[in-house]
């Protein structure tokens, strides 16, 4: 019952993926996340 909980929690924060944010972000952004993706199994 907890999971469902955090589940319902973390969807109402959650934002849609829009065409813009799959292919319209700036050089800077992408490379930020770049980064992150590469320093989130260290953490």
């Amino acid at each position: 019952m907890e999971t469902k909980r955090d589940f319902e929690r973390t969807f109402a924060e959650c934002e849609e993926v829009t065409e813009y944010y799959a292919n319209g972000r700036g050089a800077i952004m992408r490379l930020e996340h770049m980064l992150l993706r590469l320093a989130a199994p260290l953490v």
